[in-house]
């Protein structure tokens, strides 16, 4: 996770109602409890979390914190 990217979703969003655009925006990478907040914040519409959630000794459990 790079955190310097977070500065490229708001003209991402910028652009995309400007222009009336339909796409999403997603991030992937290195993405867990300690960042995911933030880019809900920055509001991101979609993200990969494939090791936060399987990297972990109870996946179901995982998923679910990171809801929260």
């Amino acid at each position: 996770f790079i955190p310097d990217v977070t500065k490229k979703i708001a003209p991402l969003i910028a652009l995309r109602t400007q222009h009336k655009l339909s796409f999403t925006i997603g991030m992937d990478g290195g993405i867990g409890q300690d960042n995911i907040g933030s880019l809900k914040q920055h509001n991101v519409d979609t993200v990969g979390v494939a090791a936060a959630i399987f990297g972990q000794p109870d996946p179901v459990a995982a998923l679910k914190q990171l809801y929260k």
